[in-house]
């Protein structure tokens, strides 16, 4: 997988990135009971999976074990999610967690 200390990640669906801080990003794919198939993406506090329906792509984020809907401002976010660039994939999803944390969570039960 390794040629000229280039690694090639074109197969790669699943990515953990520790930084020089010990901060762990990653990218796991998750098959479903029913056989569809998803990503879940993890920092810091929070976990997001992407989320499509008719209106568009969003992303559910549990954060402090509350889940919040976060709403990209352009499609580029997801293509940058599912990038094998390590830097490009961190960078991304810390852009979602940074943003999804500042949305309050809306309790929907009320």
């Amino acid at each position: 997988m390794e040629k000229n200390n280039i690694i090639d990640f074109e197969k790669v669906l699943g990515l953990e990135i520790t930084t020089a801080n010990g901060q762990v990003f990653s990218r796991k794919r998750i098959v479903m009971v029913n056989g569809d198939v998803t990503f879940e993406f993890a920092c810091y506090l929070g976990t997001f999976r992407p989320i499509y329906d008719p209106s568009g792509l969003y992303f559910n984020m549990m954060y402090h074990g509350k889940i919040v809907k976060y709403v990209p401002d352009s499609d580029e976010v997801f293509a940058d999610l599912m990038s094998n660039d390590a830097d490009v994939l961190k960078k991304a999803i810390n852009y979602v967690y940074q943003r999804a944390k500042h949305i309050p969570y809306v309790d929907n039960n009320k």
